[in-house]
C-alpha cells in the first residue's frame, strides 16, 4: 500500500484557535485569495476533494470556484496542530508524529531581519558563484 501526503504549505483554510496569539484573526488564506481574484480554478484539487474540506470545519467558509464533489478521487481531511509553533517546520514535524513543545526561532518581523554585514557577505558569495562582479561594501543592493 502506498500513501502520498499532499501538503499545501502556508495555504490556510481556517483560522486556528490560537489565531489571536499569532496575529492571524480572519486568516482564511485560501478563501481570501479566491475572493481577491474573483474565484479559483483548481480542477485537479477540486476533483481530489478540496472543496469538501470547509464543511468539515465548524464555521468553515466555502472556497469561491472550488465546489464540493460527490466522488472525490482522494481521501481528504482536516487537522489542527497541537504543537506550540506556527512555522512550516513545526507542521511538517507534526505530520511525522513529533509534537513540539517550544517554538522554533523565526525571523524577526522588522526589516531588515538580518544585519547588513550578513546580507553583504551572502550576496558576495552568491555573486562569486555566478561570476558577478563584487559590489563595494556599503552598497545598497536590496530595496528597503
Amino acid at each position: 500500500m502506498r500513501a502520498i501526503i499532499l501538503v499545501l504549505d502556508s495555504v490556510g483554510i481556517e483560522q486556528a484557535p490560537d489565531a489571536a496569539m499569532h496575529g492571524d484573526i480572519g486568516a482564511y488564506t485560501l478563501q481570501n485569495k479566491a475572493l481577491a481574484i474573483g474565484s479559483l480554478t483548481l480542477p485537479t484539487l477540486q476533483s481530489m476533494g478540496l472543496g469538501c474540506i470547509p464543511p468539515l470545519i465548524s464555521g468553515g467558509r466555502p472556497i469561491a470556484g472550488v465546489a464540493e464533489v460527490g466522488n472525490a478521487t482522494c481521501v481528504f481531511g482536516v487537522m489542527q496542530e497541537i504543537s506550540v509553533g506556527k512555522d512550516s517546520i513545526t507542521g511538517h514535524w507534526e505530520i511525522a508524529g513529533i509534537d513540539t513543545k517550544e517554538d522554533f526561532y523565526v525571523f524577526p518581523s522588522e526589516c531588515p531581519s538580518f544585519p547588513d554585514e550578513l546580507i553583504f557577505d551572502v550576496a558576495q558569495s552568491v555573486a562569486s558563484f555566478f561570476d558577478i562582479p563584487p559590489m563595494p561594501r556599503g552598497s545598497s543592493f536590496i530595496a528597503p
